[in-house]
């Protein structure tokens, strides 16, 4: 199924999916409404994709569905009945066929009005630190724990853009291991982690990367960098000129139970103590494109104990992987 859907991916880009081919495959395939559903909630898809994949999750009455509902109903709070009865009435609008509301739409209607008054509320005043502000997202410890679970048998060591160009293995620099993620996948706790920070970190997830796991090890680091990317090879030039330039950073610590790893900046110098759930986010670029000196920052030495991270890189162009399958 992923890579079917990769595959419509490609067909949207290029503006070649008739929406009959989408709604062909949702009333066919509950696999298919399991990955669009999920893929929804981690993209640029619109309130109308939204509320279809929704309405769809709940005629094949999906697990993910439910797990949705418990995380958004516990994480955003409806300010209002009248917000709360706006929002039912929004996704009744755009999907005029629901006549009767099962327990299943109750909880489809339920997650979208969510996701709407979650991208419409202001985010919580951050610490300023200098250049970087931290945000405690508030994300429940269960959701970071089935991050960390579900990525373990995916982690392999870390590359990075070094002097072998993209991809390098440069365990000087840093030696941890991590786990790309890839998009589309199936997992709802990864999605609804990357909807946070995208929004905590004030940048639009049609512009991120995917997510990258990071898993650090007594005497692991990550030594003094910039995360915008030096185009030092005619191979990742041309990737920047496609995909655009790493412009902001968001950092999700998923745990704290360990010692050292602090997040440092060298100038002006300041050290930030993993926090579980904490959201670190700093710019690496300033308008005209140029690294900004400040950004140069570093993962100290784990000294005991695992250290979890989530790393969110925002380019300045959207990622065509974020978009959704409907216009």
């Amino acid at each position: 199924m992923q890579q079917l859907f990769i595959q419509l991916l490609e067909e949207r880009y290029f503006n070649r999916l008739p929406e009959k081919v989408v709604m062909k495959f949702a009333t066919e395939s509950a696999d298919f409404v399991r990955f669009w559903l999920v893929h929804c909630v981690r993209s640029s898809a619109s309130e109308r994709e939204l509320a279809l994949a929704l309405f769809f999750s709940a005629e094949w009455q999906l697990e993910e569905l439910s797990r949705l509902k418990a995380f958004w109903n516990d994480y955003v709070v409806i300010e209002s009945l009248q917000q709360h009865e706006r929002l039912k009435a929004r996704f009744c609008e755009l999907n005029p066929w629901l006549t009767t509301i099962s327990p299943y739409h109750a909880d489809a209607i339920c997650v979208f009005s969510a996701l709407l008054a979650f991208e419409q509320s202001p985010i919580s005043v951050g610490q300023q630190l200098q250049s970087a502000k931290l945000f405690y997202s508030q994300l429940p410890s269960n959701l970071l724990e089935e991050v960390k679970e579900s990525s373990l048998p995916y982690l392999q060591p870390i590359t990075v853009y070094g002097h072998q160009g993209k991809g390098s293995i440069e365990a000087g620099i840093r030696n941890n291991m991590h786990y790309p993620t890839p998009i589309p996948n199936g997992s709802v706790a990864l999605a609804c982690a990357e909807r946070v920070t995208a929004k905590f970190s004030g940048i639009k997830i049609a512009y991120a990367e995917p997510m990258v796991v990071l898993r650090y090890e007594p005497g692991q680091f990550y030594q003094w960098h910039y995360d915008a990317i030096h185009a030092h090879t005619s191979e990742i030039k041309a990737e920047l000129e496609r995909f655009g330039q790493r412009c902001r950073t968001g950092i999700l610590y998923l745990n704290d139970d360990f010692q050292g790893g602090e997040t440092e900046f060298k100038a002006p110098y300041i050290q930030v103590k993993p926090q579980a759930a904490a959201i670190l986010v700093f710019d690496n670029t300033d308008k005209s494109g140029k690294p900004i000196p400040s950004s140069l920052h570093r993962g100290c030495e784990v000294t005991s104990g695992h250290k979890w991270v989530c790393t969110q890189w925002f380019r300045d162009k959207p990622f065509w992987l974020r978009s959704g399958l409907l216009t």
